[in-house]
């Protein structure tokens, strides 16, 4: 889906579709544009059947400057609905590139293509696409930002130090705001915990967190001498009812060794990633297992 749309769809009109790529090449507040008999245009153009995007652009350069040229970074891309002089009604579909004019090889195939640089705001009306002229500001715009952020890793210090509990929450904190961003509604992690008791001493835990449709079993523990007796299984069977209840769809949990990965795929868990040697002890693997509810 473009980014961008100029002028208006009618309604009825047959509209010839053509899809291209384009260099954005900026220098000191100069764009690099071909003038043409129809006005200036960026460099690129029609991209072929199974060619890149980089591809087209170094293809159509070096027809119409003689330039070899890097391509960079995507910065954006637009759709147009005009009338073309001679196509009638148009709908280019453009894809903007950041990049650099390399240097010449060749001498421009198109005969009526020429290679200017001009002032960035002299061509405000003169390019044929106003489509083009938005992506040349978008460039400068996206190189200046690079440039500020360049200047102020230069002035960064990386040290090795604990961090404070504020910074931690400083960190958390925008850590929320971004999910929020991305439209993740806010909640807090829940925990819930069972506990098996006898004679009034704990003899077994299940517990973990609750993150939206998620549970993160963080703790199932059963004391030696009551292990094998499936406490464990009775004790996990209780959390996983519970979460269930509260609409709880996945949960996930963190293993390890040689005993217990058996004892989760007995309860229908299935791995999702192991990490081996973990421990540095060869075939004690820590193991991520995960269940839909």
């Amino acid at each position: 889906m473009t980014e961008k749309i100029f002028g208006e769809k009618k309604e009825g009109v047959s509209y010839r579709t053509r899809i291209g790529a384009y260099l954005v090449a900026v220098c000191n507040g100069r764009a690099a544009v071909v003038q043409t008999p129809r006005g200036y245009f960026l460099l690129g153009g029609k991209i072929e059947e199974g060619e890149t995007h980089p591809a087209c652009i170094q293809r159509e350069c070096l027809e119409e400057s003689g330039y070899q040229v890097s391509v960079g970074k995507f910065i954006g891309s637009a759709e147009t609905y005009c009338r073309h002089p001679t196509i009638g009604w148009f709908h280019p579909v453009q894809y903007y590139y950041i990049g650099r004019l390399e240097k010449q090889m060749q001498s421009p195939i198109e005969p009526d293509h020429r290679l200017q640089w001009l002032p960035i705001e002299e061509l405000e009306g003169r390019m044929v696409l106003e489509s083009q002229l938005w992506a040349i500001k978008k460039a400068l715009s996206q190189l200046n930002r690079d440039r500020e952020n360049s200047q102020s890793a230069a002035n960064t210090v990386i040290t090795q130090r604990d961090i404070s509990r504020e910074e931690l929450e400083e960190i958390y904190a925008d850590f929320k705001a971004i999910e929020q961003a991305d439209g993740v509604s806010p909640q807090e992690e829940t925990r819930y915990q069972f506990v098996a008791e006898e004679n009034g001493q704990m003899i077994g835990l299940a517990s973990g967190l609750v993150h939206h449709e998620w549970f993160y079993l963080s703790d199932l523990w059963v004391r030696e001498g009551y292990r094998g007796k499936g406490l464990g299984s009775q004790l996990l069977v209780c959390l996983e009812e519970k979460v269930r209840s509260l609409g709880v769809k996945h949960i996930y949990t963190w293993t390890s060794g040689h005993k217990n990965p058996r004892f989760y795929e007995q309860h229908q868990y299935r791995v999702f990633t192991v990490f081996e040697n973990y421990y540095g002890i060869e075939d004690y693997p820590q193991i991520g297992y995960r269940k839909d509810l």
